[in-house]
């Protein structure tokens, strides 16, 4: 039996056939809970050819935005040890799959489907110079956590990311990425100290080890640029993978974040001052 299923969106092409056999096939990669070569003779299998196209032009973006590791196949599967994985770069050309269990192989084809539909989707977004329906949204819940209990006008980036102006610190980030990461944000303050400013790198470096092992959030990092700039950064996981947290949650811990930098910036603040004085002590 022969089951052919296409999905042509604005930009890729995925076709998806599928198709029973009683042979196990060399060269296909299979979920099962045995292997299928020790499987009675005459034994129904299903088999999943995966075909997904995409222009030089496609793969090019797909490459600048970093969305080749992007999964289109992932998670959990019934009757199934360990985990089905399958990133944009995995699936693009051809791809066969061999289940012992025709609703195995649905879940894989249902999840590619939209995957594609949603990869697309952002792929259109992108080269009409949109944000994408899932990045806008996620911009959004952020914006008015930031403005309504932090107090600090916050702009949206073309990426994504959402900026806002300490009173105190300067100028602060959100790094979000809806399409791979919508569960995990990073507040960061950036290149507040810098070499240049009468300190050394390695001392730099030495300050911010002291106070990492003892901040419970923020972790102080020296960059690797000529400058030596410091970065304060806060980075939480606040949902299941590829969920995007709820706004309630996001009001509930984001000022325990910005709290937690502005106390490492005090810190490293004494730390300097403490430096100073040693170096001024004959």
């Amino acid at each position: 039996m022969v089951h052919r299923r296409s999905e042509r969106g604005v930009r890729l092409k995925l076709t998806l056939n599928r198709r029973e056999s009683t042979k196990v096939e060399n060269g296909t990669l299979y979920y099962a809970n045995v292997d299928l070569r020790a499987l009675p003779v005459g034994r129904t299998l299903y088999y999943l050819a995966v075909d997904l196209e995409a222009t030089s032009e496609e793969m090019a973006t797909i490459e600048k935005l970093n969305w080749g590791a992007m999964p289109l196949c992932k998670g959990e599967l019934s009757g199934v040890s360990g985990r089905v994985d399958f990133d944009v770069s995995e699936v693009v050309g051809s791809l066969r799959l061999g289940f012992d269990d025709i609703g195995n192989l649905a879940n894989v084809e249902n999840q590619l489907v939209e995957s594609v539909r949603k990869l697309n989707q952002n792929l259109e977004a992108f080269t009409s110079g949109e944000m994408s329906i899932a990045r806008r949204q996620l911009a959004e819940i952020y914006q008015r956590v930031v403005q309504d209990v932090l107090g600090f006008a916050a702009t949206i980036e073309e990426d994504g990311d959402i900026l806002f102006e300490h009173p105190d610190l300067g100028g602060c980030f959100i790094s979000l990425n809806a399409e791979r990461d919508p569960e995990y944000m990073k507040l960061m303050l950036p290149a507040f100290f810098d070499a240049t400013r009468g300190v050394p790198r390695h001392d730099l470096v030495e300050i911010c080890n002291r106070i990492n092992t003892s901040a419970k959030l923020t972790a102080l990092t020296v960059r690797e640029d000529a400058g030596g700039s410091v970065v304060a950064c806060v980075g939480l996981l606040l949902a299941a993978p590829d969920t995007s947290p709820s706004e309630a949650l996001l009001r509930g811990v984001i000022g325990r974040a910005m709290s937690s930098i502005e106390s490492a910036v005090k810190l490293f603040a004494d730390e300097l001052e403490k430096y100073s004085s040693d170096a001024a002590t004959p």
